[in-house]
């Protein structure tokens, strides 16, 4: 069958109801204040391995012959995939090797570990993984399973907007994570088979704004570095076969800096907010909501207080500087955690 089509879409969302649950729309009175918008969070953090992955890797492993999965699985990821494809490969039977950087966060290297997956920890970041996990396929004969570059993963992450649409029929704007780009590929798709009237919304980290890049450069260009706290989305090259999607239903892309949500996270999980912080929130809420429209709808993807209660010790920029203040911790890969410096 071939992928990102209708058809394909609504086969996708048949299965991954086996493992994912359709996650509702949150009304967010704080954002749709701030904004004059009605704004709701997809809460796709609900899922049983804390992000939407579990959609994408669970549809791609039911595309593939028996002979397939025997030979055992592998990827690449920082996290979230990871650990989507160790529950699918349990649910299946089969063996998955899992290559994660080795500034994955401690806890989503265990929580992968935790689905029965053997974890192999190579480079700094995302692509330097891939290579490595790449390597591992050729030598062993696995099966690769592409955390984004794949047609039929992005189909998988996509039955979140048929969920969207389904529940918020008025959407106007829906913004999207993208590190690599297959969620973003497959929301971005079916939103516009949907209605063509919906814009859709890149998201990405500035220190690593692959996609951006791409799009400016009118072809798939690689970053000299991915640096983000966002780890998850420390992408340097983003998928070439997904990116003709991209470029046809992408309606626009912008960028948070470190600083802008180093602020953000604390805000969800402590009451106390001090003058400069709810500045710098304020700030960072505005950004993100500059479509003056009705209706929008944010993909909250993972957790994040959860896997990074350690921020907490983390100072934002000062209200004297309009700059990103340099950052304030550094990277334990031996703890797999981030301390003040």
């Amino acid at each position: 069958m071939e992928m990102l089509t209708l058809e394909a879409f609504e086969e996708a969302s048949e299965c991954v109801k086996k493992v994912a649950q359709e996650t509702k729309l949150i009304y967010s009175e704080y954002f749709s204040v701030q904004t004059g918008n009605k704004v709701f969070l997809k809460a796709e953090n609900m899922q049983v391995t804390g992000a939407y992955k579990i959609r994408g890797a669970y549809y791609k492993i039911s595309t593939l012959s028996e002979e397939e999965r025997a030979k055992g699985l592998i990827t690449a990821s920082a996290g979230n995939h990871a650990q989507g494809v160790a529950y699918a490969a349990k649910a299946y039977g089969c063996k998955a090797v899992i290559v994660m950087p080795e500034t994955t966060p401690l806890i989503k290297v265990n929580r992968t570990k935790g689905y029965g997956a053997e974890v192999v920890l190579h480079g700094d970041v995302y692509d330097e993984a891939c290579e490595y996990a790449y390597k591992l396929a050729e030598e062993n004969g696995y099966t690769f399973i592409h955390p984004f570059d794949d047609p039929a993963v992005a189909t998988g992450q996509g039955t979140i907007a048929m969920e969207i649409v389904k529940e918020l029929p008025l959407v106007d704007y829906i913004l999207v994570p993208i590190g690599g780009g297959g969620l973003a590929t497959g929301v971005s798709t079916l939103a516009k088979l949907l209605n063509p009237k919906i814009k859709v919304i890149g998201v990405e980290p500035e220190g690593a704004a692959c996609m951006r890049e791409s799009l400016a450069a009118g072809q798939v260009v690689t970053l000299p570095s991915a640096n983000t706290i966002a780890d998850g989305t420390a992408v340097k090259t983003p998928g070439t076969n997904i990116f003709p999607y991209i470029q046809k239903n992408i309606d626009d892309i912008i960028t948070i800096s470190d600083d802008e949500l180093i602020v953000s996270f604390p805000a969800y999980s402590s009451g106390a907010e001090t003058s400069e912080r709810q500045e710098q929130k304020d700030r960072f809420c505005f950004k993100w909501w500059k479509y003056g429209r009705d209706y929008d709808v944010f993909c909250r993807t993972a957790w994040t207080d959860s896997e990074r209660p350690y921020f907490h010790c983390v100072r934002p920029a000062s209200r004297s500087s309009r700059r990103a203040c340099p950052r304030s911790f550094h990277h334990c890969r031996a703890a797999g955690k981030c301390h003040p410096s």
